[in-house]
């Protein structure tokens, strides 16, 4: 009898201490908060880093300008493409489209820098390495 009663305190004190902690305000910023604002931040920052004109590391031919609005393909000094683009936040994902051909380039920015840029082409998966012309 005194075993039954110590258990039925013991469910009663953890029951009425859940209830508690579940009226308590919750002001505290989650993980998924956190990550949107991260992702905010690195898609401007990504915007900002990639304006400029890149060479290829594999081609030194090969050079692609990106401006605020279009993506100018270069190769042996001739313009190839002019493209224009968007930087999602989902991953880094550099959309490509060409007007003209209504084709759409899809690239994950692996790495960026002020000096460094890596892509990876996602339909092939072949990775594309850029140094920034001063």
């Amino acid at each position: 009898m005194k075993i039954s009663i110590l258990i039925t305190s013991v469910i009663l004190l953890f029951s009425c201490s859940n209830n508690q902690k579940t009226n308590e305000p919750n002001n505290i910023q989650t993980p998924n908060d956190e990550s949107k604002q991260a992702k905010v931040i690195s898609e401007n920052l990504i915007k900002i880093n990639i304006l400029g004109t890149w060479i290829s590391n594999d081609d030194k031919k090969s050079k692609m300008i990106f401006t605020k609005e279009f993506l100018v393909d270069i190769y042996d000094n001739e313009i190839i493409d002019t493209l224009s683009y968007v930087i999602e936040n989902k991953e880094s994902l550099l959309k490509t489209i060409d007007l003209k051909a209504n084709i759409e380039f899809n690239y994950s920015i692996d790495y960026l820098t002020s000096k460094n840029l890596s892509l990876i082409y996602l339909e092939r998966g072949n990775t594309l390495n850029f140094t920034k012309q001063n």
